[in-house]
Parts: C-alpha cells; sequence; structure tokens
C-alpha cells in the first residue's frame, strides 16, 4: 500500500520539526530551569543517556558510536560529564589502558529529572490527546524507528 501523495514530504518535515524542537533554546531553557540547572550543557545529559543505553558502562568509543560523533569529540563530551559529576571514570579490568565510564548516583538523579522534565513537557503539549492517540503515535514512532535502526544495520 502507498502513501498518499506528499505524505512522505510531511513525515520528512515532521521529524525534522521534533528534532529541531528539542534544540530550540526556549525549550532547553525551560526544560534546564525546571532541572534547576539554567547553565549546564544539554550535551551532559546526551552523554549520560548514552552510558545509561549502553548499560550504564561504556567506554569513549563505544560512547561516541552511540551518539554517532567522532571519538575526540565524545571524549570531550565525557570529561564535561565527568566535571559535572554525572559520570566516574574506572579502570578496565581487562585493559589498564582503558578506562571505563559509569553513572553517578548524581547522574543516575540527574537523568531521573531529565526525564521527567521531558515528559512534562510532552504532557503538556498532549493534555488534549486521547489516550488512544497517544498509544497510536507512540507505537508508529517505534515502528518507524525499529525500520531506522535496521537499516543503520545494514549500512554497517
Amino acid at each position: 500500500m502507498s502513501a498518499p501523495e506528499g505524505s512522505h514530504e510531511r513525515l520528512d518535515a515532521l521529524l525534522t520539526r521534533l528534532r529541531r524542537f528539542w534544540e530550540q533554546p526556549e525549550v532547553l531553557e525551560g526544560i534546564r530551569s525546571r532541572l534547576g540547572t539554567p547553565g549546564r550543557p544539554n550535551r551532559d545529559f546526551r552523554t549520560t543517556r548514552a552510558v545509561e543505553k549502553l548499560g550504564g558502562l561504556a567506554d569513549v568509543k563505544s560512547i561516541a558510536a552511540e551518539l554517532r560523533i567522532d571519538a575526540s569529540t565524545a571524549s570531550r563530551h565525557v570529561g564535561r560529564a565527568v566535571d559535572a559529576g554525572l559520570l566516574e571514570r574506572t579502570a578496565c579490568p581487562d585493559d589498564g589502558r582503558r578506562c571505563l565510564l559509569a553513572i553517578t548516583e548524581q547522574g543516575h538523579q540527574a537523568m531521573k529529572r531529565v526525564r521527567d522534565a521531558r515528559v512534562g513537557v510532552l504532557g503538556e503539549l498532549t493534555a488534549d490527546w486521547s489516550p488512544e492517540d497517544i498509544a497510536t503515535f507512540v507505537r508508529h514512532g517505534e515502528t518507524l524507528m525499529s525500520a531506522c535502526d535496521a537499516l543503520e544495520s545494514s549500512h554497517e
């Protein structure tokens, strides 16, 4: 079954707008003010979330892959997250030259606050949606992301 003409263009525009939404200075500042951390860079939380997604223990190379950035950029992001107290370096038991990164208790608490703030914003934005509409949107979004992941895996 093919989509109605123009649907994929509209979907592309929608996804671009959604990505940009979370990067808008006023949205970021609103979330930061909810968190009580107006000066904290968003990338610290992205780096910590990457470690969380990787199972709570990661190295710079795996963080770079998860964030789709080069290792030197990931290393700078990691340094800032460590300096902010969100991550800590630990020695790799298998390779003394390598360090692993773990989320600190402060990092876990910060991630919960970030999630709560973002979910709060989404709750406000979808306050007039029915639970069924939200579930349908999430289901379709997850299906699309699965297809994106499969496409990405096929190119590795």
